[in-house]
């Protein structure tokens, strides 16, 4: 069975992201857990085939990119911007 482990490392934000994000995600063909340890979040992935594994990399990444869109829109524009 194809798995990966991906570690990103957010620092402070880190666990402001995994409040947002999905924990524990049985898809179709594959199994994905989240946790956070310091600023560092972990996603580890195990699924059936390579396919499904790069599937359930590339729906974790999306999420991530959804919330970092979410949070800078919230933020507004920095001082100076319009």
């Amino acid at each position: 069975m194809p798995s990966a482990e991906i570690n990103i490392d957010l620092g402070d934000e880190a666990k402001s992201y995994l409040r947002v994000m999905d924990k524990d995600i049985a898809f179709k063909r594959s199994k994905v857990t989240t946790s956070s340890k310091g600023g560092r979040i972990t996603i580890k992935i195990v699924a059936d085939d390579q396919i499904a594994l790069v599937a359930s990399m590339n729906s974790m990444l999306k999420q991530m990119l959804v919330i970092s869109t979410v949070k800078d829109v919230v933020k507004g524009p920095k001082s100076g911007q319009r």
